[in-house]
């Protein structure tokens, strides 16, 4: 049985990298054929060309952003987890390690959204 689940994982982590990788892919190839269409319709301005690079280019997510919401995603699914299989099991330690894990992991996930908005609060101010 562990070795299936094993199996398993492999093969779901290996099918959600590769959609990631397509995902991306698709998004480069869109923001290129922006540039190309602007260079074949005759924009020789290069502070145009310039602009359109930049609008190009997503903004970068800082890594520890990016870090926490991952990590807040996982703690959510795995305290839902534990949450449900102590309902099967009628564990109550179980059940509250969860529960904390569940909150931990909203907390972490919505930690970045935070941050991104007090510096835009600071920016206006």
């Amino acid at each position: 049985m562990e070795s299936l689940a094993l199996v398993l994982m492999v093969i779901f982590g290996f099918v959600l990298a590769r959609s990631w990788l397509d995902q991306r892919d698709k998004h480069v190839q869109a923001r290129m054929r922006l540039l190309e269409q602007a260079v074949a319709s005759g924009v020789t301005d290069p502070g145009q060309l310039d602009q359109l690079g930049r609008q190009a280019v997503p903004a970068r997510v800082p890594p520890l952003s990016a870090f926490s919401l991952w990590v807040g995603w996982v703690c959510m699914f795995v305290g839902a987890g534990l949450v449900l299989a102590a309902q099967s099991t009628g564990d109550l330690e179980m059940q509250t390690g969860g529960m904390i894990t569940g909150a931990v992991g909203l907390a972490m996930a919505t930690f970045p959204f935070a941050l991104q908005e007090l510096e835009m609060r600071r920016a206006r101010a």
